[in-house]
């Protein structure tokens, strides 16, 4: 989708919607990446050396993904 610039209106009324679409989809992410935690660290018998390097991996990737934007 291409938006020129002879017609700001367009791109005033379409910044809100995407930002917040962005911040949708990180608060999606995040919460998905806290279920797969969640879901690993309860359904196998994990060690604390494990389980703490599935905290550190999963914090990671979050933090990875917050860089992008």
């Amino acid at each position: 989708m291409s938006i020129s610039l002879a017609n700001p209106v367009i791109i005033i009324a379409t910044t809100p919607i995407r930002i917040m679409a962005v911040k949708l989809i990180v608060d999606l992410r995040k919460s998905l990446l806290n279920m797969l935690y969640l879901l690993y660290s309860t359904s196998f018998q994990t060690t604390v050396k494990e389980h703490l390097f599935a905290l550190k991996l999963f914090q990671t990737r979050e933090f990875r993904f917050k860089r992008l934007f």
